[in-house]
Parts: structure tokens; C-alpha cells; sequence
């Protein structure tokens, strides 16, 4: 019992509370054709109370296959893009300063990007390591860079929140978040498919590190 105690805190720590649907719920709903590429991003720590590891300010960027659809893309695809990706993200891993500045970036290979950095060149400098997964370059003219002054303040405060006095969530905080792993959405499969991770977190990944 203990153990299973143990066991259930810690994949709290490794999966933390969050609001979506279930993969076959979500795909009743939805249909998409191109295979959707999710990359993910944490700031790893260490619980001041459990000593135990604790991801935080969990990112996300997403691209899609543009040439692949559910039909075309196969096992041996799937692990060739995970290899690309481990060279790419993982060994060395990649790291991303985030920030108050919103860049975006649109183009027709597949990439919708709205990335919250410390500054304009970060964030193309991000957008571009991950293009460079499929051998993609920035197109001119299709960047864009948005900022609030004063919008988004470092120390937020505090609220009071079902009777209790507690601080209040940080918008666009200023932090540095590394490559955690990576998957695959394939439309119909029923689960992503599990690209690149490290061997605690996502073993049914091609390449672990």
C-alpha cells in the first residue's frame, strides 16, 4: 500500500492536473488529415517538501506532416522523424528562454507558431531549431512580434480563491523550459505515438534519453 502511495504522488509530479478530453472522445468530434507533431517543454525542480522531481511551466509546440496523412504514415516514418528529432532537441537538449514577448509565425509547411520569449531573436532562434527537423527554413515577411508594457508583471499578487489567500497564476512568466519529449498524433490510432522522451517518462518512445 505504501508503495502504491508512493507510486501515485509521484506520476502526479510527472502528470499534473489539466483539462482536456480523452483521445476517443476528442476524435468523434474531430478530424484532421495531416499527422500533428506536439513537442514539450518543462523546467525541471525539485519539491521543496517531497524532495522528489517537479516539472513546472509545462510548454507545448505543435507542428504538422503536411506531406503525410493518416494512410501514408507508417511505423518506419514515425521512427525516422523521432531520430531526427532526438538529433535535433535531445542530444544536445534544446532549451527555451520564455518571456513577455509573443512572436508568431504562419507559413503553408505546417507551422503555426505563437511562442511567448524573452525577446524577438529567441524566439526565431526557437521556430528555427525546430524547422530545421525537416530540413525547413523561416520565410521572410510571415513573423510577427507582440508585447503588453506593464501587462504582465513578475510578482502578480495575490487573490483570495475558495477562502484562502493564494497567489495569483503568472501570465507569460520569465523562465527557461528544456525539451522533455515528443510525440505523435496519427487521427483514428486511438494513442500518440510516442517519438522521443527520456526512459522515466515516455518508454514507448523510439529514442530515449
Amino acid at each position: 500500500m505504501l508503495l502504491f502511495v508512493f507510486y501515485t504522488n509521484y506520476i502526479h509530479t510527472l502528470m499534473p492536473a489539466m483539462y482536456g478530453w480523452p483521445v476517443e472522445d476528442y476524435e468523434k468530434v474531430k478530424t484532421y488529415k495531416n499527422i500533428q507533431v506536439k513537442l514539450f517543454f518543462s523546467q525541471l525542480t525539485i519539491d521543496d517538501r517531497t524532495r522528489r522531481p517537479l516539472w513546472k511551466y509545462n510548454s507545448q509546440i505543435t507542428f504538422r506532416l503536411v506531406d503525410e496523412t493518416t494512410e501514408t504514415f507508417t511505423e518506419a516514418k514515425a521512427k525516422a522523424l523521432a531520430e531526427k528529432i532526438y538529433k535535433t532537441l535531445a542530444n544536445p537538449q534544446m532549451y527555451w528562454n520564455k518571456g513577455k514577448i509573443r512572436v508568431s509565425y504562419n507559413d503553408d509547411q505546417g507551422y503555426r507558431f505563437s511562442l511567448d520569449c524573452k525577446d524577438e531573436a529567441e524566439g526565431k532562434r526557437v521556430m528555427r531549431q525546430i524547422m530545421s527537423i525537416q530540413g525547413h527554413t523561416m520565410e521572410e515577411g510571415k513573423t510577427r512580434v507582440s508585447s503588453i508594457d506593464g501587462g504582465f508583471p513578475n510578482n502578480p499578487g495575490t487573490h483570495k480563491v475558495y477562502g484562502k489567500i493564494t497567489k495569483k497564476v503568472s501570465q507569460r512568466p520569465e523562465v527557461k523550459v528544456e525539451f522533455t519529449h515528443a510525440v505523435a498524433y496519427v487521427w483514428s490510432k486511438g494513442e500518440p505515438v510516442g517519438l522521443v522522451g527520456p526512459r522515466h517518462k515516455l518508454r514507448s518512445a523510439f529514442f530515449r534519453f
